[in-house]
């Protein structure tokens, strides 16, 4: 059963947020570029309901970014680089 530490842990992992592996998720499991709308509205349901998307569930049971080898699989190394550079952005903008 996947629980909110897991989430938690699988965001430290690839050292993005939570929200981001929200994104990273929905990417992964519809083939396409998400829905801000969609994905604020299940954040929203996972910080006040600790309830967790199916997408989220089913990434983090088959952590699909790394290959048999442990290492990440090299296609998703530009979409994980780019969030982490979009949330230091917005860290920067916001201490600004």
């Amino acid at each position: 059963m996947i629980e909110i530490q897991d989430v938690i842990d699988m965001a430290n992992f690839y050292k993005i947020s939570e929200f981001d592996l929200f994104y990273l998720s929905f990417l992964w499991w519809y083939a396409r570029m998400p829905d801000e709308s969609i994905l604020q509205e299940d954040f929203k349901h996972y910080l006040i309901e600790n309830k967790i998307p199916a997408y989220v569930k089913q990434f983090i049971i088959e952590n699909p970014l790394i290959d048999d080898n442990g290492m990440i699989v090299e296609e998703w190394l530009s979409i994980l680089e780019s969030l982490r550079n979009r949330a230091e952005s917005e860290i920067f903008a916001n201490a600004v």
